[in-house]
């Protein structure tokens, strides 16, 4: 199992960074899942997820399926992403001190970092953008779980729904380990708990066991 957790270390290691793909732009192809590089939720309830494996982020509906993916160089380094107010989504890729942004898919702005601009401080702030709970513009609240699942609550506090990206998690994941059996067979772990947190209502804390 040891070895195993190597290798699930390694490929949160590589996903963290992205591959070298020279593609940018909006393509409908979806990848399998290596590691998930921060999760956000947009006005209309579309969800992003950071794809580290493939340096790109796919977009999924309120529904949980899948729309499309904006791919873009990262020169395998560190990358983070968050999605602003209007839904735009703004990437930073450190190695490359190069920012990018995209609406409804579409690149709007590809620009280099100047001198001033201190690539290691702005990934600080791109990380603070991160968040466990989104609203949207209708008052749904969307809480992340674990392994990407998000739980959808209407403005009253009851539960609508669970969304998990429809697209396979590597086996090697990090969330996952392998063991082999006394008889020779593979068997799959998952070290996450299914529980995830409900909101009881505004200004008090989580509590686990959301409803089936």
């Amino acid at each position: 199992m040891c070895i195993f957790g190597v290798f699930g270390f390694f490929g949160s290691f590589i996903g963290e960074r992205g591959d070298s793909s020279s593609q940018v732009g909006r393509f409908y192809d979806q990848k399998t899942f290596v590691t998930i590089n921060g999760v956000f939720v947009d006005g209309r309830g579309n969800i992003y997820f950071g794809q580290g494996g493939h340096g790109s982020i796919q977009v999924y509906d309120n529904k949980g399926s899948f729309l499309y993916r904006i791919s873009f160089p990262t020169s395998g380094g560190i990358w983070r992403f968050y999605v602003d107010e209007y839904d735009m989504v703004h990437i930073l890729v450190l190695r490359g001190r190069r920012l990018l942004a995209f609406f409804d898919g579409n690149l709007v702005v590809d620009r280099t970092l100047t001198t001033h601009e201190n690539g290691h401080n702005m990934l600080g702030e791109f990380e603070n953008m991160a968040r466990r709970e989104f609203v949207d513009n209708f008052r749904n609240t969307y809480i992340k779980g674990f392994n990407g699942n998000i739980r959808v609550y209407n403005e009253n506090g009851d539960f609508l729904r669970n969304i998990s990206p429809s697209s396979v998690i590597w086996i090697f994941h990090p969330s996952a380990s392998l063991a082999i059996g006394t008889a020779g067979s593979i068997i799959l772990i998952s070290l996450h708990s299914k529980k995830i947190f409900k909101p009881l209502h505004k200004g008090q804390d989580y509590e686990r066991n959301p409803p089936e």
